[in-house]
């Protein structure tokens, strides 16, 4: 007797649902086929996670007398680390009478700064109220939790939640809100491109995982019809029974990523590309990750 399939949320039936068709019609398009045009008033928030290690108080440093003195008194030049107030490169804050100055590395950061096209936004992180270092060392003021722990401190970012304990990420909890606006569209609203991460967990919505090279798909070789064999193979060996409810989500789940996978690849394989010429000189985990997300923006049409 073969057990019941389990049903799953309608938001994820739907999905796979959509994308099997998608992913069935799109496998009979030319996979080099000119990307779609999209409407103009298209808006994408790219999230850059540096897993830490950035200097901020060096990055943006008060440019006032008193506020550099300050500095200058924490950062002696003995410290290794000073930066002189005249290599500093000096922006004005719009909402601010304080000067900053950006660290003298940070030169196309004060082009975009003074084109009205890069905030700052400061003082983030994951202390739970205002604090002292009286406060912290005597536990006086509600700590974070594990704090100094730089994995507790990362899973605190992604979650939002200085407490550590929140297992979906504020990306993930975006992406449930979204859902439900995005009814009839084959892609989550949210894609990573460095694995299922905290900050991209929701509760009910799955994001789209993409590595930062194309080769993440049973397609690939330069005959086709080698391609369309395999992906039939694999869409077999999903389609046997299955004995518990693990299998059976896990076998939904591949078969949704299969299918929007079919769909990714052409976008990221395409040669008439505009942005991918801009990464040509660059080979970076960075670079390749944001190549790829260049992409998957000017590709989005394909992606409806």
């Amino acid at each position: 007797m073969k057990t019941p399939r389990p049903a799953l949320p309608s938001t994820y039936r739907r999905r796979l649902l959509q994308a099997m068709a998608a992913g069935g019609t799109l496998a009979a398009i030319d996979r080099n086929r000119a990307l779609a045009q999209a409407a103009p008033d298209y808006k994408a928030l790219v999230c850059v996670y540096l897993q830490g290690g950035n200097d901020g108080e060096n990055t943006l440093v008060r440019y006032d007398t008193a506020g550099y003195q300050k500095y200058a008194s924490v950062r002696p030049p003995s410290s290794g680390i000073h930066l002189p107030q005249a290599q500093l490169l000096p922006i004005q804050p719009g909402n601010l009478a304080t000067p900053f100055g950006f660290h003298p590395a940070c030169g196309p950061l004060k082009t975009l700064f003074d084109q009205k096209r890069l905030a700052v936004i400061a003082n983030v992180g994951m202390l739970a109220q205002p604090s002292s270092r009286a406060g912290l060392e005597s536990g006086g003021t509600t700590r974070p939790s594990n704090l100094f722990s730089h994995s507790d401190q990362e899973l605190a970012v992604q979650s939002g939640d200085f407490s550590g304990f929140t297992r979906t990420g504020w990306g993930g909890r975006i992406a449930d809100r979204l859902d439900a606006a995005n009814a009839g569209t084959l892609f989550p609203a949210l894609t990573s491109i460095n694995g299922l991460r905290t900050f991209a967990s929701g509760l009910a919505s799955i994001p789209l995982t993409v590595p930062d090279n194309p080769w993440f798909t049973l397609f690939g070789s330069n005959r086709y019809d080698f391609d369309v064999l395999r992906d039939a193979a694999m869409r077999e060996i999903l389609s046997l029974s299955r004995a518990n409810v693990y299998d059976d989500v896990a076998q939904i789940l591949s078969e949704e990523g299969l299918a929007a996978s079919s769909v990714v690849f052409p976008i990221l394989q395409n040669p008439s590309s505009v942005v991918a010429p801009y990464f040509a000189s660059l080979d970076t985990n960075v670079s390749r990750q944001l190549k790829t997300v260049a992409m998957l923006i000017e590709g989005r049409g394909q992606t409806k």
